[in-house]
């Protein structure tokens, strides 16, 4: 069966997604004890860092829904008769994802 483009470079996303979450790790910057008066000086010194973070955050979990699909068609085509491991793990990426976009807007 041919494969498109498209087909061919889902897979890689869940690389991508955690490049992307890698990115979102390094540039968030908040501060350690919230109640340091300082706190809000450091938050603030880094708000773009931040809105960075959160966006990486959200297009991770972009990646990873179209990961979790690929992962499903994958697992789908080695099951016999019965499709209940590849949904599971659907399911698993897919609250991940809601997950990681919920941190992310947040």
């Amino acid at each position: 069966m041919p494969t498109s483009v498209f087909e061919k470079l889902l897979p890689w996303s869940g690389a991508l997604a955690g490049a992307v979450w890698a990115v979102q790790f390094a540039a968030a910057k908040t501060a350690d004890d919230p109640e340091d008066p300082q706190a809000v000086a450091v938050v603030a010194g880094a708000v773009a860092r931040n809105y960075a973070a959160g966006f990486a955050l959200l297009a991770g979990s972009f990646l990873l829904v179209l990961f979790a699909a690929a992962a499903r068609r994958t697992l789908r085509a080695g099951e016999a008769g019965e499709s209940t491991y590849s949904s599971i793990a659907h399911g698993g990426l897919l609250v991940a994802a809601a997950g990681f976009g919920t941190l992310g807007i947040l």
